[in-house]
């Protein structure tokens, strides 16, 4: 975000948005494969498990690993020659640790969605942190201060914004969490968005006679979810 001007980072907007159309068909087709569908709390929880193989973190989710691989273009910044290149384990010990320069995960590739610059790890803060926050809200009727507040003592700690960590604290991150909860929301769009019914996206998909279908009418468009507050040059981060 601060090292090349944004346009050296590479735009994958449409790539991506195919990208995530085609997992979406791949896991209907999955499903309907494997079972039927209904309206019960149980096969939309099945859903959502067989979407992270699509949506999800870097171990698992076939999305950000085509990004981080290499399959679609993404810019990539030495760690060594960012504006961490002298930061010091005392600073935050997994970015200051001797190895941190040879890992891909240390700096996460950037990317461009819509006007916006992010590192692909927010992604997997959109599905992976997104979904905790939407079923701890959503599914288990949780009041959202307290679920947001959880998504800040997770950032502080081990996702993170302290020494033991990285030694940042990223709003931005926080952000990226609160727009994938809106984001696995629009998957069945059952409820309307959080910021009011004009931002709803959804639905992308819907059970109809038994199967999972997908809704040609609405596709997925990740410009709807990655705004100026993910993007850690404008929402700037807190250190340790």
């Amino acid at each position: 975000h601060f090292t090349l001007p944004e346009g050296q980072i590479a735009d994958i907007t449409a790539q991506v948005n195919t990208l995530a159309n085609e997992g979406l068909a791949r896991a209907i087709e999955d499903l309907n494969a494997a079972g039927s569908c209904d309206d019960s709390k149980q096969s939309e929880e099945l859903l959502y498990e067989r979407l992270t193989d699509v949506f999800s973190n870097h171990k698992k989710g076939q999305l950000v690993n085509a990004i981080i691989s290499g399959d679609i273009p993404r810019t990539v910044i030495p760690l060594k020659e960012s504006i961490y290149s002298e930061w010091s384990i005392w600073n935050g010990f997994l970015l200051g640790r001797k190895g941190a320069a040879k890992s891909p995960l240390a700096l996460f590739p950037l990317i461009k969605i819509g006007n916006v610059v992010v590192g692909v790890d927010k992604l997997e803060h959109m599905f992976g942190m997104g979904q905790i926050y939407f079923k701890k809200h959503y599914l288990e009727d949780k009041p959202l201060v307290p679920v947001l507040k959880n998504g800040i003592f997770k950032e502080k700690t081990f996702l993170g914004g302290n020494m033991l960590a990285t030694g940042v604290f990223s709003y931005a991150d926080l952000s990226a969490n609160f727009n994938g909860m809106r984001f696995w929301n629009h998957m069945l769009q059952k409820r309307d968005d959080v910021l009011g019914a004009q931002h709803n996206a959804g639905p992308y998909l819907f059970c109809r006679e038994g199967k999972w279908a997908k809704n040609e009418e609405r596709l997925i468009d990740l410009r709807a979810y990655v705004d100026a507050t993910m993007q850690e040059s404008m929402n700037c981060s807190k250190f340790a």
